[in-house]
C-alpha cells in the first residue's frame, strides 16, 4: 500500500520504482495485490492476488494520487482482503506522513489484524515539499512503529536519500526466512492475551507479535 497523497507527488517515480524492485523479489507461488491510498483507496488488480508479478508491476502505473491520507483505512482494508487466504499474510505499508481523513482508527485496525493474523510492515520517509505557499517536512505517523510490533512486522524509518530498493528487497527476503512457532493456550476463552517471544543469546531480539487471539473459529465469529 503506497502513499500517494499530495506530499509524495516528486517521490512518486522512485516510490514505484522501489515497489517494483519488491515484486520482482518474490516467489513464483507468493500471490499479491498493489494499492495506494490518498482521499480514496486503491487496490489493484480488481480480481484479487495474484501471482503474475510481471502484471502487478505493471499495475504500478495504473494508482492515482489525491490530498489526503487514509492511512489506517487503507491498512484496514488490506488486512479485509487477505482474510480469504491461506499462509503467512503482510501488510506492506509505505506513508511520509500521519493519518488526516480515515473514520477508522489505529486501535480497530489492530485488532482486525491480530484477529486476522495479519503481520504489518511499514516505511515511514521523512521528506520535504511546498504546498505553495510554503516549505512543508513531513514526519510519519509514530503510532505506526507500535502498530507493526504488536503485529510481528518491522518499522523502518527512511530519508530520501536512503536506498528504497536495497531496502525493499531486505523485507522480501525476510519474509521468506522466517520461523512459525505456536502453542496451545491453557484456555481457548475468545480473547485478546499479550506475548512476549524472546531469545537467550545476548544482542538478539525477536520480532514477533505481541498478543494472541485465545480462541476457535467460532469464538473469533462472536467477538466480530
Amino acid at each position: 500500500m503506497l502513499d500517494t497523497s499530495a506530499s509524495m507527488t516528486l517521490l512518486l517515480d522512485r516510490l514505484k520504482g522501489a515497489a517494483e524492485e519488491f515484486l520482482i523479489r518474490l516467489w513464483p507461488d507468493d500471490r499479491a495485490m498493489v494499492g495506494a491510498f490518498n482521499d480514496n483507496i486503491q487496490l489493484l488488480p480488481s480480481e484479487g492476488f495474484i501471482s503474475d508479478h510481471a502484471r502487478l508491476t505493471s499495475q504500478l502505473q495504473e494508482l492515482d494520487f489525491g490530498y489526503p491520507t487514509r492511512l489506517y483505512e487503507a491498512v484496514d482494508r488490506s488486512v479485509a482482503a487477505l482474510r480469504p487466504l491461506d499462509g503467512r499474510k503482510v501488510v506492506v505499508v509505505f506513508t511520509d506522513g500521519s493519518d488526516t481523513a480515515s473514520r477508522t482508527g489505529r486501535r480497530a485496525v489492530l485488532k482486525r489484524a491480530v484477529e486476522e493474523d495479519v503481520m504489518v510492515y511499514a516505511f515511514g520517509l521523512e521528506s520535504t515539499y511546498f504546498d505553495g505557499r510554503r516549505s512543508v517536512r513531513t514526519t510519519p505517523d509514530g503510532a505506526l512503529r507500535g502498530l507493526t510490533a504488536d503485529t510481528g512486522g518491522g518499522f523502518f524509518l527512511l530519508t530520501p536519500a536512503d536506498d528504497l530498493g536495497e531496502t525493499f528487497t531486505r523485507i522480501a527476503q525476510e519474509l521468506h526466512s522466517q520461523y512459525l512457532l505456536g502453542f496451545t493456550p491453557q484456555r481457548l476463552d475468545g480473547n485478546v492475551h499479550k506475548l512476549d517471544v524472546r531469545v537467550k543469546q545476548p544482542g538478539l531480539s525477536a520480532r514477533a507479535r505481541k498478543s494472541y487471539l485465545a480462541g476457535n473459529a467460532r469464538a473469533a465469529e462472536r467477538r466480530r
